[in-house]
């Protein structure tokens, strides 16, 4: 059982040594985007993205236009570690996702919350794309002037989450709105040093889920030995 703890601790070290892995990448290649420590020219969101639309509002979404297996509905409970995770129980009926164009995702979309824990946001890939964004969510629909991939990681970036804090509205919820996500600044890179990180990351993404993969055996593996050490299954099992 030790070994399978010792095992479950590793294959998690290195699930996160890729996370952090990421994140050193992107600052050494880019530096803070926000302070531009590296001179790039500025750019804002607003000459970087073709669209922003914020969620839908409450009384467009009724009782029972909720179902079961419907469309996914992505609200920020369902972005986790910068990836979309939906839910069937939670999803709206094919007749008023239709009558509602504005709010569906596209492939290079990025979903983030906009209420709560501000720089919750994923990158909509291809498998996610035809989603809808829920009422807690907004989404950016980046332009040609930059990669969808280091759009996100400046937004998952320890200053990205810094600023929208520090610009975000309410008291006791925090709150973004269109304005305060085009006023966004920073020093924009070349667009092919954009996409080089976006090769380097996808190929960090790879390592990660294999890793994460294991790691998900491992602690299937010490749990089940845990389960058969409490019922006295690995005691009996020694002894005979």
């Amino acid at each position: 059982m030790d070994a399978a703890d010792s095992l479950r601790q590793k294959d998690q070290q290195l699930v996160e040594h890729y996370t952090a892995l990421s994140q050193s990448l992107f600052l050494e290649m880019f530096g803070d985007v926000f302070l531009n420590n590296k001179h790039y020219p500025k750019a804002t969101f607003k000459q970087l993205l073709d669209k922003v639309q914020i969620g839908p509002f409450g009384s467009q979404l009724h009782k029972h236009d909720y179902v079961e297996n419907g469309v996914p509905l992505i609200n920020p409970v369902h972005i986790v570690e910068s990836k979309v995770l939906p839910s069937n129980s939670f999803s709206i009926l094919k007749e008023k996702y239709d009558s509602l164009p504005n709010y569906h995702l596209k492939e290079g979309d990025l979903i983030m919350a906009r209420r709560g824990e501000m720089g919750r946001c994923a990158l909509i890939t291809r498998k996610e794309e035809g989603f809808f964004c829920g009422t807690g969510s907004l989404y950016l629909r980046p332009n040609n002037n930059v990669n969808s991939t280091f759009l996100l990681h400046v937004i998952t970036s320890d200053s990205g989450k810094s600023y929208l804090e520090r610009n975000a509205q309410g008291v006791t919820m925090m709150n973004l709105n269109k304005k305060i996500i085009l006023n966004i600044e920073i020093g924009l890179p070349p667009i092919e040093l954009q996409n080089q990180f976006e090769v380097s990351i996808n190929l960090i993404e790879q390592q990660k889920q294999q890793a994460q993969a294991n790691l998900e055996k491992s602690e299937a593996l010490f749990n089940s030995l845990l389960q058969r050490a409490f019922t006295g299954e690995l005691t009996a099992n020694k002894a005979a």
